[in-house]
Formats: C-alpha cells, sequence, structure tokens
C-alpha cells in the first residue's frame, strides 16, 4: 500500500509523525552543496536514532511503543482525529523501511492519560501487520479520556513493556497535545474510578487542585532525578523521542527536559533543564509546525540508513535548464533512489535523464495519489505541489552512471520560485567482522587473521571492493565498559576489505561488557555532465553495525560472565545471583558501593554484597576450571521499578597478587511491590467488626485478583539433564533454537509451557502473597524461594529469570529441566542455566520426603498396561524418601516407600485416589501400574489442582 497525502487531511500538528519513521538509523549527509537547504529540517534531527539503527544492523529485533496521548483536550485541539491518519501514516512507512532494509521490526500501540493501556499486542511490522496495527491506532485515536496528562504513569509503563522483550533494540515514540498534568478527584465516582493517589506520590492525596499539583512535583522528580525513571529508560537502551502537538498556550518545556535533557551535556546544548545523568541513548523532541515543510521534514528523516541531499533548485521555466536539476552518480553500492520535491505553485512537471539518455521522461502533476510507472521508475504526485520519485537498482535497465531530475513549470509562469529537493540514496553494503562471535577481544594484545569483509545486508553476500566505481572509509571502533572509545582500525584501501588483517586492542581498554562498532562510508565515482566530471561524488552515510563484545584479560587472568541477573524481588527484598568464573585465578567483589544507574527512589538504598569481598576470601579456581561467585542484592524496601547498575569485581592471576584488574559488571533486577500485609490484616480486623461473611470474602477477592502471572513476552525451553550421583554441578544443554515463545497480553492466571501448565494459586490465609506452582503430579522444585511446597515447584507471580527441575520417576539421576525467560537472547538463557546448573542437584536433593498431595485433573488414573512396563525394576538412590524397600516387583500392584514421597505403601491406584508422580493428563502415556517406587499419599487436601487455594 502507498500512503497519499490530501491537502489539509494532516493537519500541520500531527503531521510530524511522519519525522518519527525516519529516526531509525542515520545521520544527516549533506551531499553536493546547492543553495540554502529547506530550513524545516534540522541537521541534528536524522542522528537521533544511529544507536537504533546501529543495533538493528547488529541484527536485533527493533521494538517501538508508539506512545499517544488519549488526554480529552483532543477533542478540541485534534476534533477531525489527524493524528489518527498521521500515526497509521507512519506506521506504513516504517513497514516499508523493514521490508527494503531486512531489519525486523514490531510495534506496540498504547495510550495514555490517567493510566497506560494497550488495544493489543506486539505486532510486527509485516503488510499483515499494519492493518492490525492501523486498527490499534483507531482504537486509541477514539477512546479519550477526562482526567490526566500523567508522564510517569506513560514513561515507567512503556519501560515495563519493552523490559520483556526479546530485543536489545527499543525505541518510545511518545506524543502528547499538553502538559504533565493531574485532574483533582472532586467527586465520588473520580475517587472511586481512578483512586486517590498515584504510586509515585503515595503519601499525596489528589482530592484537591493542592494535592494534584504536589502529585506532578512527585512525578516530575521521579523521572528527572539521578536514577529515576528517564535514567531508567535509558540505561536500559530505550531511546525516548517526543512529538508536541502545539496550540497556542501549551508549555513543552518538561517534555523537550525528558527527551533532550539527559546529562549536563546534551542539556545544555538543546538549552534545556537536566533530567537524569545517564546521556546514551540520545534522545530528541519535535513540535509540529505548518504541513507543507513538515512533509519534507518526514521524508527527510524517513530513510534511515540513507544518504540524504537537501537541495532548493530554481523551477526551469518552459524547458530543463542546468539550474533546475540535481544529479547523481549511481554504481554497485546503491541500491535504489527515492526523491521528495515539494513548490509552492501548482501545474509543474518532473523530469529525469537517465544515463546515456538524450531526451528527458516527463512526469506531469496528475491526479493525486496516482502512480506512474516508465521505465521502472515510480512516480507519485502525493499532493498538487510535492511528488515522490523511487527507482530500484533490480527494476532499471541503465542503472550505472550520471542520472539528472529537475523540474520544469511549462506555463513559465513561476519565475523565481523554488523547489525544495529531498534526494535519498540507499546502500545495502555494510562492513562486517566475520567470525567475531568466536573471536577473543583481549586486552592490550592484537587479534590476527581478522577478516573485515564488504557485505549486502539483503542477502549476507560478500561484495568484491573493487566492483565499487568510487573510494571507501572503513574503521573498526570499542567503547569499553566505562565508556572509553578506542579506534581498533581504521583504513581507506579497498584492497584491505576481505582480506586478513591485524587488529589490535589497547592495553588501556577497560575489562568487562563494551560495543564494537564498524562502520564504512562509501563515496561514489565522480559525476559525469555533458561528457565531463562535474563535481566530487556522492559521499554516502556511514552505515554502522552495532555489536556486543566482552574485554577479557590476558590469558593468564580468571574471566568472569557478562552479565548478573538479580530477577525478581516480590515477596524479599533480597535476592542472590550467581557470576560465572572460569580458572586460572581469584575472583572477588570490590569494597566498593555498586554504582546505580536507575532505581526507584522508595526501595531506598541498593546494596551488592558477596561473601568472596576480599582476596583473602576469593574464589579460587584452577586451569579451565568453573566456580561462581554468589552475589545478594538488597533494598531498604519493596518498591515498584527496575533496578540497574554496575559492579567492580577483581581477578587476579594465580600467585600474582599485584596484577590484579578491576572487571565492570552490569547489574540488573526488577522490583514489585508485595501485597500490604499489615494493610490486608487491617481491613480483615476491620471486616470482622462489620461481619464475617462478605468483609472475608472481599479480603479472598483482592487477594484472587492480584494472583496473576504478569503480561509480557514469556519464553520457554526444556532439557533433559543427568544430575551428578556425587552432587555438584550439573551439565545442561540448551541452545536458543529450542526455545518457544509466548506472548501474554494481559496477566494471566495460568500459562501453558513446555508442555506443562504454571497455575496462580492463593493461601488459604489471605495475607500470604499469591505464588505460581507447577501443575504436576510428579515432584518438582524451582530455583527460587523456597522452591517447593509439599513436592511442587513453587514461584513467584514473576516467573520469569526461573527454572524448574522434574526429576524422573523411573530414573532419580535424570531430570526434565524447564526454564522461563523474559526474553529470548543469549545472555538471559546463559544467566538462567548458569544458576541451574550450580543449584540444581542441590534443589533436588531439597525433595527428600516431600511428594505432592492431590491427584491430576479429574483424578483418572493411569492408562499405562501392565505390559508397557520396563523389565527392569528401578531402585532409589540413598537417603530418597523415608523409609526403606525396594521397588516394586515387575508387575506388582504394590510398592514401599523407599523413593520419592512418605513411608506409606503406595498401589496401582494410589491411597485415596492420589496416582503416584509421573502421572500424567490423560491424553499422555503414563507410568507402570506399580507406581513409583514408594509413592503413597493420604489424599489430596486444599483442593485440586484446578483451584486457587494453596498446598501448605
Amino acid at each position: 500500500m502507498r500512503g497519499t497525502v490530501q491537502r489539509g487531511t494532516l493537519s500541520g500538528r500531527w503531521s510530524v509523525l511522519a519525522v518519527l519513521a525516519a529516526l531509525i538509523l542515520g545521520t544527516l549527509t549533506v551531499l553536493i552543496p546547492r543553495a540554502e537547504a529547506d530550513p524545516a529540517v534540522s541537521e541534528e534531527g536524522p542522528a537521533l536514532l544511529s544507536d537504533f539503527g546501529a543495533c538493528l544492523a547488529g541484527g536485533s529485533t527493533g521494538s517501538i511503543v508508539l506512545l499517544m496521548d488519549q488526554s480529552g483536550s483532543l477533542r478540541t485541539t485534534d476534533p477531525e482525529l489527524a493524528r489518527v491518519e498521521a500515526a497509521k501514516f507512519l506506521v506504513e512507512r516504517l513497514a516499508g523501511f523493514s521490508e527494503t532494509s531486512g531489519y525486523e521490526m514490531e510495534v506496540r500501540v498504547a495510550g495514555f492519560a490517567a493510566t497506560y493501556e494497550t488495544p493489543g499486542e506486539w505486532t510486527p511490522l509485516t503488510a499483515d501487520g499494519v492493518s492490525v496495527l492501523d486498527g490499534q491506532i483507531e482504537d486509541v485515536g477514539h477512546d479519550l479520556r477526562s482526567h490526566d496528562t500523567d508522564y510517569w504513569m506513560a514513561l515507567e509503563s512503556a519501560r515495563q513493556d519493552l523490559a520483556y522483550r526479546e530485543s536489545s533494540c527499543s525505541a518510545v515514540f511518545w506524543f502528547s497535545d499538553g502538559e504533565y498534568d493531574i485532574d483533582p478527584r472532586e467527586s465520588r465516582s473520580s475517587r472511586s474510578e481512578l483512586g486517590e493517589t498515584k504510586p509515585y506520590a503515595p503519601d499525596i492525596s489528589l482530592t484537591d487542585q493542592a494535592g494534584a499539583d504536589a502529585a506532578v512535583a512527585a512525578g516530575q522528580d521521579d523521572i528527572c532525578r539521578p536514577a529515576g525513571v528517564a535514567d531508567q529508560l535509558r540505561s536500559s537502551g530505550i531511546t525516548l523521542i517526543g512529538v508536541g502537538l502545539s496550540s497556542e498556550d501549551t508549555d513543552f518545556t518538561f517534555l523537550r527536559s525528558v527527551t533532550e535533557g539527559g546529562g549536563p551535556e546534551a542539556a545544555e546544548s538543546h538549552g534545556v533543564t537536566q533530567c537524569g545523568e545517564v546521556a546514551s541513548p540520545q534522545g530528541g523532541f519535535f513540535e509540529v509546525q505548518d504541513l507543507d515543510s513538515l512533509l519534507l521534514a518526514f521524508d527527510a528523516l524517513s530513510s534511515p540508513g540513507d544518504s540524504l541531499d537537501l537541495s532548493s533548485l530554481d523551477v526551469c521555466q518552459g524547458r530543463e535548464c542546468a539550474a533546475g536539476e540535481v544529479s547523481f552518480v549511481l554504481d554497485r553500492a546503491l541500491s535504489s533512489v527515492r526523491i521528495l520535491a515539494g513548490a509552492d505553485v501548482d501545474g509543474l512537471e518532473a523530469y529525469i535523464i537517465p544515463p546515456g539518455a538524450a531526451e528527458a521522461l516527463r512526469f506531469p502533476s496528475g491526479a493525486v495519489g496516482e502512480t506512474v510507472e516508465k521505465n521502472g521508475m515510480r512516480v507519485t504526485w502525493l499532493t498538487s505541489r510535492t511528488v515522490e520519485i523511487e527507482m530500484a537498482a533490480e527494476s532499471v535497465t541503465e542503472w550505472a552512471g550520471t542520472w539528472r531530475v529537475g523540474f520544469v513549470d511549462p506555463a513559465s509562469q513561476s519565475a523565481g520560485e523554488k523547489i525544495a529537493v529531498n534526494l535519498h540514496l540507499s546502500s545495502p553494503l555494510i562492513l562486517v567482522w566475520q567470525k567475531l562471535d568466536t573471536t577473543e577481544i583481549r586486552q592490550g594484545t592484537d587479534s590476527d587473521q581478522v577478516t573485515l569483509a564488504l557485505v549486502d545486508r539483503t542477502d549476507d553476500s560478500v561484495v568484491d571492493p573493487s566492483d565499487l566505481g568510487g573510494d571507501i572509509s572503513a574503521a573498526v571502533s570499542l567503547t569499553d565498559a566505562e565508556g572509553a572509545a578506542h579506534q581498533l582500525y581504521a583504513t581507506q584501501d579497498k584492497s584491505a576489505l576481505n582480506t586478513p588483517v591485524t587488529v589490535t586492542v589497547p592495553a588501556e581498554a577497560a575489562l568487562g561488557e563494551g560495543r564494537l562498532v564498524t562502520s564504512l562510508q562509501i563515496t561514489t565515482a565522480r559525476p559525469v555532465v555533458h561528457g565531463e566530471q562535474a563535481g566530487e561524488g556522492t559521499a554516502l552515510q556511514p552505515a554502522l553495525l552495532d555489536s556486543t563484545v566482552t574485554v577479557l584479560a590476558p590469558q593468564n587472568f580468571p574471566t568472569v560472565g557478562p552479565r548478573i541477573e538479580f530477577g525478581l524481588l516480590e515477596e524479599e527484598t533480597t535476592a542472590t545471583a550467581s557470576l560465572a568464573v572460569t580458572g586460572p585465578g581469584c575472583v572477588w567483589l570490590d569494597s566498593g558501593s555498586p554504582n546505580i544507574i536507575g532505581a526507584p527512589a522508595e526501595a531506598g538504598a541498593v546494596e551488592v554484597t558477596s561473601p568472596s569481598a576480599s582476596e583473602e576470601d576469593c574464589v579460587r579456581v584452577g586451569e579451565d576450571a568453573q566456580d561462581a561467585l554468589s552475589l545478594e542484592l538488597s533494598t531498604d524496601e519493596h518498591a515498584n521499578g527496575a533496578v540497574q547498575g554496575t559492579v567492580t569485581v577483581m581477578i587476579m592471576p594465580e600467585d600474582d597478587p599485584a596484577a590484579a584488574q578491576p572487571v565492570t559488571v552490569p547489574f540488573d533486577a526488577d522490583l514489585r511491590r508485595p501485597l500490604d500485609a499489615t494493610t490486608a490484616w487491617t481491613a480483615f480486623a476491620l471486616a470482622l467488626s462489620l461481619g464475617i461473611g462478605i468483609p472475608l470474602a472481599a479480603l479472598y477477592l483482592l487477594t484472587w485478583t492480584t494472583a496473576r502471572i504478569p503480561r509480557g513476552t514469556l519464553v520457554s525451553g526444556s532439557t533433559r539433564v543427568r544430575l551428578p550421583e556425587g552432587g555438584g554441578r550439573t551439565e545442561i544443554d540448551l541452545a536458543r533454537n529450542a526455545l518457544t515463545m509466548t506472548s501474554l497480553p494481559t496477566a494471566r492466571r495460568s500459562v501453558a509451557v513446555a508442555g506443562r501448565m504454571l497455575r496462580s494459586r492463593i493461601s488459604l490465609m489471605p495475607t500470604e502473597a499469591p505464588w505460581v506452582e507447577l501443575d504436576n503430579p510428579s515432584p518438582s522444585v524451582s530455583g527460587a524461594t523456597p522452591g517447593a511446597r509439599r513436592g511442587r515447584a513453587r514461584l513467584p507471580l514473576g516467573v520469569r529469570g526461573n527454572w524448574i527441575a522434574i526429576p524422573d520417576a523411573q530414573d532419580p539421576f535424570q531430570a526434565t529441566l524447564i526454564v522461563l525467560l523474559g526474553a529470548e537472547d543469549q545472555a538471559s538463557l546463559d544467566a538462567v542455566l548458569e544458576d541451574a546448573r550450580l543449584r540444581l542437584s542441590d534443589k533436588v536433593r531439597s525433595l527428600r520426603g516431600s511428594a505432592p498431595t492431590s491427584r491430576p485433573r479429574g483424578g483418572r488414573p493411569s492408562r499405562t498396561k501392565a505390559s508397557e512396563v520396563p523389565p527392569t525394576p528401578v531402585t532409589s538412590p540413598p537417603g530418597w524418601g523415608s523409609a526403606g524397600g525396594g521397588a516394586p516387583d515387575r508387575g506388582s500392584s504394590s510398592g514401599t516407600g523407599t523413593g520419592w514421597g512418605s513411608s506409606g505403601r503406595g498401589t496401582s491406584g494410589a491411597p485415596g485416589g492420589l496416582e503416584p508422580p509421573g502421572a500424567v493428563p490423560p491424553d499422555e502415556p503414563g507410568p507402570p501400574p506399580g507406581g513409583a517406587p514408594g509413592w503413597g499419599s493420604s489424599g489430596p487436601r486444599n483442593g485440586g489442582p484446578d483451584s486457587p487455594w494453596g498446598r501448605r
């Protein structure tokens, strides 16, 4: 589908939405100087999402939240819903970019007023996805609210929405027509519907204007304080772009500060108040102007990664003229060209002169929106004064050579008029460090035999640099863990590409996780006009490719993992994690405080500690041996939000204390405030004074309402593992391609993972926080605390970042491992697997004496036939279960309690109708009729697995 812009359809206020379509990659490059470029376009604009674009080039999926204001003022400022059409235009442009570039992107439409709401799920930018997103934009655009324009709720909720995406390339496009505003809750209905406080201002009542104003001040402070919401967004790699939909009296001072004021230097350069300490990625703000200039501004920014020539040309009178032409040279380096031109007069003709052609191809202005195709060129007059010209190398017969494009008034009635021209030149070529994922980047060492290849990103083919008619400039740079930049390699010699070179990592490069960026700038051959060279070649915008690397210490040092994931803190204010260590040498946590980049204010002080906090207590590992550094994160109070920061870990080679070096290791955790027990008991006591039945039911209803698995992406996978007979580290192998991703658009009480069901539970005690339990009759345990109750794995509601083990009923040294992640990236998978490797064996042993106490769904007995029983009897390892006895004989209907559960005797039906461990739903095969060795129980308690009531 091609977007058609009718004059007057998009108001000037809303046309700037189109600007955002182009912010995905590039930097502005003015190619051949002309008359003054159109002032509507800021030369700073296209650089805003350069980090985001380089991330996309590195192979990650781009995730964009389209965050639209739903405040009631829009009934006045945009009664014709022009913002809806503009937002749909933006999505279409982004989808077109995704298709031509090959970069995968997804969008989530969200609206905000007093709260943050989403009409649908994350949607890929495909042809089908565009129609889905259009419907969601319509829904949000028509659903206006009467209260609040709450920036804090909008930004914090968008951050949480992006936190569970598998992408490391994230952006928020944030549209608002007003200031941060909270309306007082003056009526009983508004207090009932919206509440009397805000989560960031719990002690401020919103029942009058003074309280509402105080809450706005509190929200602004929490967004912009050091480690506040703005810093949490940026430290998570989220680019924030604001669009102010202006009216006469709108003040966007604070919105500009949030988007452009990250860090002192950015705030000073933009002339805004500083908002947060974190400066990267750079944000931006646009205030909408008139339609014509904004269409050109949109176009100038709508081709991420393309080179752009902004020209202001004469309108030729009656015939072609050199003053009204733009010329450019095409060769193998370029794959497509797009031109947008706009004037203030009607009735113009566009003309194109291909290489070697004697006559021009003319395209007079015609029906708006109609596309004319000639010789592989597509020309569309978007309005009576604005024309778009598109060409692709695969469609045009004569591509290589000098092209000329101009604009003429056949009536010769517009002498002295100008036409603004945006020329986009798109190249698919990037510079790739081949086999980077297997290359060790070590401090102070040379990487020999490094091949820097010229690659066509559309099909990953290697391109011979000699095929290019112009020049190249190639470079490799490293930004280390402390933010210092180092150039590793640079050349302007085309012959140096695609051949092995030596890259040196400087000795001063900080150890830890860093960013390696390759840059390729191509200059095409000089243009030839009338047989003579005219001007310089076209210098294309540098194509960037961003990769995450770990700078390692020299060979004789130990190495540590790249990140620390503490997961979710919900019921506790402490959480533990392990950092993998590989020898030889000694590793310990530096005694200094962690560097906190982002954290909710109500969390108070955030500390990271370790029992190995000095050289004397360090974790010592031998050559090629593996171990882990245990760490604990603690906060003063419960809170909602993300904690991000870094800690310093010291690494030392064996027997050489003077050589110890610091390594900066990033960490993160997600905080969720649990149900307030004091408040719950207060409500309970009050309920008793008013009556028992209804109030008690209301309290249980409150607990039951909160017992949901949070929305977002849930990634799961499973594998079979062999438990070490002597305990210790478990070998686990699970590849990313074995993972399955499930999208939870809303919070749920149950979700299927790896063929099994997770269900939320609540306790008979109304003050106990809800939890999630594995609905499986076999014994199971999780990596969370306490891990299991009565033989069933127990997890917090935030299940992501955890694992579950289900020991085999037949072979006690075999188990099924299930991993639960919030993203499909390798780092998240590695963190969970490493935790399981270190603790799985001990966790499984903790099941001793624990057995499930309820039967599976429906209580049906196993359908396994006696003929299916394996011929070899199964025995349990010493110590499993609480009473002696061996396995039952083959075909026997009973067995003694030597295995997992109680000391009672089990039968094929199991006492009380309980199926033995290993029993499965009726559509799956079950265990032998004799049951697993030693299983027995007195029957179910507290309801079956479908009941929300938990087991104590």
